[in-house]
Parts: C-alpha cells; sequence; structure tokens
C-alpha cells in the first residue's frame, strides 16, 4: 500500500451530502481534450519504449513545447492535455490539438521513438504490457505502486478482466463541463446512444491486426460494455433515469452501494480490499472512510460516462466522451463532435431527433435492448465496419444523416475545414479500419505498417489514411 494526497479528506456521509456538494458552470460551457498514445521504441524493432525514453520525451514535451503531459500507468503510454475553451474559441482548441500531436511526433522521432498508429499496439503480449504497467517510474512516486495495489485487488476479486482496460487501449478523451443536471443528462444519454457508430466510425485497426496468436485481440472500450450484459451496455444509472435530478440520484446511488477493489484507509495509504472482503461506501461509513477522495474513487468505475472533477469545496460535473481509437484526426473530430451537440443546444436537439428518427427515444428504458443488440455487432463486426444495423435502420445510412445534420452547425462555427476527415469518413462509409483492411492483410503488414506509416497520417488532424486513399477528382 501507498500514501495517496489526502487533500479531499472531508466527510461524504451519505448520497444526500454529496449532491450537496456538486455544482455546475453557471457560466459558458467549456470543453478540452487528453489524448493518449502508446510509445514504441525503433531502435528495439519497434517493441513497446522503455521508461528512460518515455520520461525524456514527456520533459522535452513540457519544457521545450509547455505542454501539459499526464503520467500514464504503463511506462510505454503517455497523455497530453489541453486546455478548456469554450465554443466560439473551439478553433483555437483545435489549432492546439494540431500544435500538441505535432510536438509528441516531433519529439519522439528525434528520441527514436515513434507513436503507435492504432488504438492498441500491434504484437504487444498481456505480460509484456504488465510487465510495462508494473514497471512503470513516474514522477508520481506514489504512482506504480498505487497501480500495483488495484491491479492485485483485481486479480483477487476475480476480475482479472478489467486489467485489460489500461493495457489494451489509448485513446482520445474530450471532456464538456455540465451547465446543470438535465444538460448532464443529455450529454450522457448522446455519448451512450451514439457509441456503436462513434467505435465503429473512430475503429483503427484492420481485421489482420487481430490474427497474432495469443496477442492482446480486444479493443477495451467495446469489451468492456459487451461485458454490461443486456442491461443495454449502459450504466444501471443512467437506464432507470428520467432527468437530470434522478440520474445524479441514481448515479450517486451506484457510488455508495458498488463494491470497491481499493481505498483509501485512516492513514492515507491507499489500500487493496482483502481477498473475499465487500467494501463498499456504505461499510467505509462505519469506519469514519466515507470521505470524497473515496466516493471519488468509488465513481471512476463510471469512468466511460461522467466525471466528478473536485477541487477544495466543490465537485464540478462534466461529462466524458471516450475509448474511440487514438490516431491522427480523431481527437479534432470528437472534438467537433462534442462541441456541436453539446455545447450548442440547437445542434444537440438535431441530433436528438435524428436518434429517435433511429429507434433510439428519449426514454433510456426504451432504448436497452436495441443498443444491446447493436454493441454486440460492433464487437463483432469482421470486415463489415459499416454496413450493418444500427438502431432502427443501417449505419452506413446513420452515418450520413449524422453528418448531415451535424454540418449546418459546422458551417456556423466556422469548422468546414477541420471537419473533412470526419465528413469523408461519413459520407463515403470509408474509415480508418477499413481503409487499413485494403492495406493491409497480415500480421506481418500491420507490424511493418506500425513502424513505417507516413508521420503526418497521425501527427496533422486534417489528414487520414481514408482521404489519401480516395480517388482525387
Amino acid at each position: 500500500m501507498t500514501s495517496v494526497d489526502t487533500h479531499l479528506n472531508e466527510q461524504t456521509p451519505d448520497p444526500a451530502a454529496m449532491r450537496a456538494q456538486m455544482s455546475f458552470d453557471s457560466g459558458p460551457r467549456k470543453i478540452g481534450v487528453e489524448i493518449e498514445y502508446h510509445m514504441q521504441d525503433l531502435q528495439e524493432g519497434g517493441g513497446p519504449a522503455r521508461d528512460a525514453r518515455v520520461l525524456a520525451l514527456k520533459a522535452a514535451l513540457r519544457e521545450k513545447h509547455h505542454i501539459e503531459v499526464d503520467d500514464e500507468i504503463a511506462a510505454h503510454m503517455i497523455e497530453v492535455k489541453t486546455k478548456a475553451y469554450e465554443l466560439p474559441d473551439v478553433k483555437t482548441l483545435l489549432s492546439e490539438i494540431a500544435r500538441l500531436q505535432g510536438a509528441v511526433m516531433e519529439e519522439a522521432l528525434r528520441l527514436g521513438l515513434k507513436p503507435v498508429p492504432f488504438g492498441n499496439m500491434a504484437g504487444l503480449t498481456k505480460e509484456r504490457a504488465l510487465e510495462n504497467l508494473i514497471s512503470a517510474t513516474n514522477e508520481d512516486p506514489t504512482r506504480g505502486a498505487r497501480t500495483r495495489v488495484m491491479m492485485q485487488a483485481l486479480r483477487d476479486s476475480g476480475q482479472d478482466h478489467l486489467i485489460n482496460y489500461p493495457l489494451l487501449n489509448v485513446s482520445a478523451q474530450v471532456s464538456v463541463s455540465a451547465k446543470d443536471p438535465d444538460h448532464l443528462f443529455a450529454m450522457v444519454r448522446r455519448h451512450n446512444v451514439l457509441l456503436p457508430f462513434l467505435f465503429t466510425l473512430f475503429h483503427n485497426r484492420p481485421p489482420a491486426f487481430y490474427a497474432q496468436g495469443n496477442k492482446i485481440k480486444e479493443h477495451s472500450g467495446i469489451a468492456d460494455r459487451a461485458l454490461m450484459g443486456n442491461r443495454g451496455l449502459i450504466p444501471a444509472s443512467l437506464a432507470l433515469s428520467e432527468n437530470g435530478e434522478s440520474y445524479i440520484k441514481n448515479h450517486l446511488s451506484r457510488v455508495f452501494n458498488r463494491p470497491m477493489f481499493a481505498y483509501v484507509d485512516c492513514r492515507g495509504e491507499f489500500t487493496a480490499a482483502a481477498k473475499g472482503e465487500i467494501i463498499t461506501m456504505e461499510s467505509l461509513r462505519e469506519k469514519g472512510l466515507a470521505t470524497r477522495t473515496n466516493a471519488l474513487l468509488s465513481q471512476s468505475m463510471d469512468w466511460h460516462s461522467v466525471k466528478m472533477k473536485t477541487i477544495p469545496g466543490t465537485t464540478h460535473m462534466r461529462a466524458e466522451m471516450r475509448d474511440m481509437d487514438m490516431a491522427g484526426h480523431a481527437a479534432a473530430s470528437l472534438t467537433i463532435i462534442n462541441a456541436l451537440m453539446n455545447m450548442d443546444d440547437e445542434c444537440g436537439l438535431a441530433v436528438d431527433r435524428l436518434l429517435a428518427g433511429y429507434s433510439y427515444p428519449q426514454a433510456m428504458r426504451a432504448i436497452a435492448n436495441t443498443l444491446h443488440l447493436d454493441m454486440k455487432r460492433v464487437q463483432a463486426q469482421g470486415t463489415a465496419f459499416m454496413k450493418q444495423p444500427y438502431g432502427g435502420g443501417h449505419m452506413d445510412r446513420f452515418a450520413q444523416d449524422f453528418m448531415t445534420t451535424i454540418l449546418p452547425y459546422a458551417q456556423k462555427h466556422d469548422l468546414l475545414a477541420d471537419i473533412e476527415p470526419l465528413r469523408h469518413a461519413c459520407d463515403t462509409g470509408m474509415t480508418e479500419a477499413k481503409a487499413l483492411d485494403q492495406l493491409l492483410k497480415t500480421p506481418d503488414d500491420v507490424a511493418r505498417y506500425q513502424r513505417e506509416y507516413d508521420p503526418e497520417l497521425v501527427s496533422n488532424p486534417r489528414r487520414s489514411l481514408a482521404l489519401a486513399l480516395a480517388p482525387k477528382p
């Protein structure tokens, strides 16, 4: 066990008290982006980068480019962050994304590294990934120890599949601050209903990627939701909700009653639950440990839906869209989608009407079975790509209708030039995974591409392989 930052030690005795601590942005909504990368070491034949080189990369990004870089829990991973921007400044945010992606590529290549162009690293075994995860040396001296505690707790609990998440996927993560409970609920609902489409749209692993024996295969975002079973692959706290306040109430009830794999004890130590022990916020209350820190640990299991950003005295709520494969235009395109439908209310309502036309009405209970079937199809898509059902129609047609719906708002906010890779994918059905499938037919092809791809296809958010392969007029 290891010490953690305990500035959030104030008690949160029950869900009502935690609801009272929540606040929402009274001013303009803001949007920010985090971008994750797997780093390969070209000097070691493209295998996972080791600590020393990754630490040097982080230092260069901070010192030369003034970029905020976060520790990740595996030695070969990094995460860079943008600032938060209001809707009129989304063009500036997109410029910052381009600057960050360009700087990461420039400094990585200088150090003999190269970002992996897929959502996961081709050829990475679970054993090697775990080794990199456990051995990571981070600037935060408690980070690696906390990771070891959590990994052991997951194994002891029989939830070994949850270890896959930090090993399998790097993604772009886009967060939008909530102006009120109903806005939070609307954002989370849209995110969940759109997931089958968005996972397919941004999937960038060709079928040959998965033909690698015992290598890691799953797309963790899809696999995690498939494990949610016939709840419709959405948290029960969302499926049972009808408005913002009922969603928050259900979410906090879930936070206080779900089993936790680890918690912060009375000495401020990060501690794993004993094997067979069931720890919840309710049981921690009896020990005087129902702190905001532990509440945030519990709610982090809903990382795919909502985040509570806590600063002393407040808990700000934001919705987060994440787990789409990261490369090239993904971060910029996800930013545009989120900015338009979650920050421009007219666009949000237009997207809701479109979803209703595809058998996704406003009532969450009514969509559970449809969403469940759609996600199962995405998990087993093979070479179908967008040629598969979605809601009450077909995904390739929905993609075209989705672009038709948001395009006037992209024009309204001067984003037409930035939306071109996304527009091409939606209009033609030529996703990155489909384009890669045309080029890469064997695991050897995948490994070679991972080492030798054109850096512009990953560093430039206005480029995509699908656009590069498109017939020239």
